[in-house]
């Protein structure tokens, strides 16, 4: 049975479990309250005398935790014992979306932090300063007499989150799937000393992919390269894995100036590892606070896609993250820094480090 609403009444002091309460409504409750997508958001102290949350419920107005009615945490519904929940857990359940894993996350912090005072587990003061239920705290104090504000503030953040667990949850493995089976991915593994780094190559433009592919338990990459339909291409590490990127930017620089036929100006090998931008080979930029390497990033405007092809950049990676493989496939000896013989096999193919060097070989 459904029952029409256009208004949505809460206390004028909103906090985290009344913001994601009305939340869950607007997104989930429409078949069972038409109207929740569009209703209206009022506060109020208490009810009048001799008027309850089936009364206003009659006249098209739901209350949240308050009133006495189905979702007010603070009393027993119907004889049933209701301890143990809070208003936004009493609406998922009653939406039948107390299940969805896109949500988990979002109701165990609101049952916490309602419950048990511990929306921040943290005891590092920082923390708790600036955790969204401090955030939130500080919103009432600031704005009093427009608890509205603070709504608009903090529903958005409360969106987003499950916007974004949703995607990790089912909309990425779907799309991870189909990549697959459109052949828009690939997959291999390299050494890196004694530390075996997965690869994953992947086509796509959806940038929330590379955290589930580094995340996801069934790919695990340390690696993900992203090629974006605009030709740009990001490769971004998995940090706790401390890959070391510093050939990978040498490499791919001096492929990108041999692709364009261009000269760098650089007088020694140091220079090609360099943090930031190369001049010449502005396309790629070695961020070595993120410890990735991005040709624009995620948002390319203004910087020159890659010529340098999805197998290119494969071959790149296979022969410069593992030094080993490196020195063992030099053809020669000699090189501007004497301990590796890895740059001068492929300096040999980009005459520019040797003209600006001044160096014979």
């Amino acid at each position: 049975m459904s029952q029409p609403i256009k208004t949505i009444i809460i206390f004028p002091r909103p906090h985290p479990d009344n913001i994601v309460a009305i939340l869950l409504l607007k997104l989930f409750g429409e078949d069972k309250f038409p109207g929740a997508r569009n209703a209206k958001i009022d506060f109020m102290n208490k009810l009048p005398e001799g008027r309850n949350a089936d009364d206003y419920e009659k006249e098209g107005v739901l209350l949240i935790d308050m009133g006495g009615g189905k979702f007010d945490h603070h009393t027993q519904e119907g004889g049933k014992d209701t301890s143990g929940e809070c208003a936004t857990t009493l609406v998922a359940k009653y939406l039948g979306v107390d299940n969805d894993p896109a949500l988990r996350k979002l109701l165990t912090y609101v049952k916490r932090d309602d419950l048990e005072g511990k929306g921040i587990i943290s005891n590092d003061p920082i923390d708790r300063a600036f955790g969204l239920s401090g955030l939130i705290m500080n919103l009432n104090r600031e704005y009093q007499n427009d608890p509205q504000k603070i709504i608009d503030i903090v529903m958005p953040i409360f969106l987003s989150h499950y916007r974004e667990e949703r995607k990790r949850m089912t909309l990425l493995p779907q799309e991870w799937e189909k990549l697959q089976k459109e052949n828009k991915t690939d997959q291999f593994e390299v050494f890196q000393g004694k530390k075996l780094v997965k690869i994953i190559m992947v086509e796509n433009d959806d940038i929330s992919l590379v955290g589930f592919l580094r995340a996801n338990p069934n790919t695990k990459a340390d690696v993900v390269v992203q090629r974006l339909s605009s030709g740009h291409t990001n490769i971004i590490t998995k940090q706790i894995r401390d890959i070391n990127l510093k050939d990978v930017a040498v490499m791919l620089r001096i492929e990108e100036a041999r692709k364009k036929n261009v000269v760098l100006e650089v007088k020694s090998i140091d220079e090609l590892s360099a943090p930031h931008r190369l001049k010449g080979v502005e396309e790629w930029y070695y961020d070595t606070t993120a410890n990735s390497i991005q040709n624009g990033g995620i948002a390319p405007e203004g910087v020159t896609p890659t010529k340098l092809s999805l197998d290119e950049v494969k071959e790149v990676l296979k022969n410069s993250l593992n030094p080993n493989k490196l020195s063992d496939t030099c053809p020669r000896t000699s090189c501007l820094k004497e301990d590796c013989n890895f740059y001068d096999y492929h300096l040999g193919r980009c005459r520019q480090i040797q003209q600006n060097s001044g160096r014979s070989r």
